[in-house]
């Protein structure tokens, strides 16, 4: 059902997007998690049924194209990114590409140290992300565990360093959630849905509890019956790691079972 609607906006976003590097599109955040999510539904997108009311017959070897082009320009982008969630995802859509496309082994050890060092300056020794920011950390989480497929679907052991940071990330998160299972408004992002939250610890498979001692992450959770207390404890982000971040040092949520009696007030953004 949702084959001939990718198609559709896959064609779309070509047409509008037809020079490389120009536009906020070509960001290097946008451009590696566009990478990554081009070449994990490929099989989708690239499966030429056309059962749509208006296939695209030629969208294979236009998406082909420019999945190659993408990765070339990520290749020259990559290592001039600040630390953040954006060198990540330049390093990621790099990864990807390289276990993914023919003739990759280079490119994919070149991006494997990329991505390991953009990750050591992004992520905590806790897991937790540097800027603090509970949207950042479930993005982090999502693209190691998309990255991690790829290198299931090419038959490729993956970094020791990429499976144990999956695994390291998701007790931070844990210990944002409320009694709802959504989480909190913390650093400019605003609550993210259970489902969200869900879905991206169940795709993880790590089964974890919440980080009950923060260092860099700096977030304290006490819980008593159903009331939970969430408070931040820690010093604001750093200029080179905040994205949306704000001065929120003892600022604190409290909900009792599904209900959210004090919270933060949302997004910066």
């Amino acid at each position: 059902e949702c084959q001939p609607v990718a198609e559709r906006i896959t064609a779309l976003w070509l047409d509008a997007n037809r020079e490389t590097g120009k536009g906020a599109a070509w960001e290097a955040e946008h451009a590696g998690l566009r990478l990554v999510s081009w070449l994990v539904h490929a099989p989708l997108v690239l499966s030429g049924t056309g059962t749509g009311s208006a296939p695209h017959p030629s969208l294979r070897p236009r998406l082909l194209g420019a999945i190659a082009e993408t990765a070339a320009w990520l290749d020259r982008k990559a290592t001039r990114q600040a630390p953040g969630f954006g060198a990540v995802a330049a390093w990621a859509g790099i990864a990807a590409a390289g276990l993914l496309l023919p003739r990759g082994r280079p490119r994919r050890l070149f991006a494997e140290a990329g991505l390991i060092a953009a990750l050591g300056d992004a992520v905590g020794e806790d897991g937790g992300v540097l800027s603090r920011c509970p949207g950042d950390q479930m993005e982090t989480l999502r693209l190691l565990i998309d990255l991690i497929a790829c290198y299931e679907a090419a038959e490729v052991s993956p970094p020791a360093a990429l499976v144990a940071l999956r695994e390291l990330m998701v007790p931070p998160l844990l210990a944002l959630r409320h009694g709802d299972g959504a989480l909190g408004s913390w650093q400019g992002q605003a609550a993210i849905p259970a489902e969200r939250v869900s879905a991206a610890v169940l795709a993880s498979g790590v089964r974890a509890r919440p980080l009950s001692a923060p260092q860099h992450w700096g977030y304290q959770r006490l819980r008593a019956g159903e009331t939970l207390l969430q408070m931040d404890a820690g010093p604001p982000p750093r200029a080179r790691h905040a994205r949306t971040g704000c001065s929120s040092t003892l600022a604190f949520e409290l909900s009792d079972g599904p209900a959210r009696i004090v919270v933060n007030c949302g997004g910066a953004a």
